[in-house]
């Protein structure tokens, strides 16, 4: 039986999707954001991680959609429907950012807390896919 190149690309485009995505998060949630919090001061560290997880989110949700076009190619439904989801969580906590900078701004803790909660979910779940995808 003859493989297609063409599918072993993709998949292996898939892959390295799913892999880059699952290291953008780990690099910047375990080892970036905490590193800046250690070495900056608060009025500096605060507006930089501002600019930087907005861009995060926008990376995975550009990669996944990348990774859902391959799975359509390959008519793989299960992943066509965790890369959109992961897409919508993304483009959820993209959304978040704006209303979570407020609170925190106006030191309501609470909100602060609730809406950071929701962004730190959510990108957890779109690490474990991508980390699902990639192995299996």
């Amino acid at each position: 039986m003859r493989i297609d190149p063409m599918d072993t690309f993709f998949d292996n485009l898939q892959n390295l999707g799913c892999g880059l995505i699952s290291g953008f998060i780990l690099f910047q949630s375990a080892i970036v954001a905490p590193t800046i919090f250690q070495t900056l001061p608060e009025n500096q560290a605060g507006p930089f991680l501002r600019s930087l997880f907005p861009k995060l989110f926008k990376l995975c949700a550009t990669l996944m959609g990348l990774n859902a076009l391959i799975a359509i190619y390959f008519g793989d439904l299960v992943p066509i429907f965790g890369f959109i989801m992961g897409i919508l969580l993304m483009i959820f906590c993209l959304l978040l950012v704006p209303k979570i900078n407020t609170a925190r701004d106006q030191r309501n803790e609470s909100a602060f807390k609730r809406l950071h909660l929701t962004t730190v979910l959510s990108t957890v779940i779109v690490l474990l896919m991508n980390l699902w995808f990639s192995l299996f």
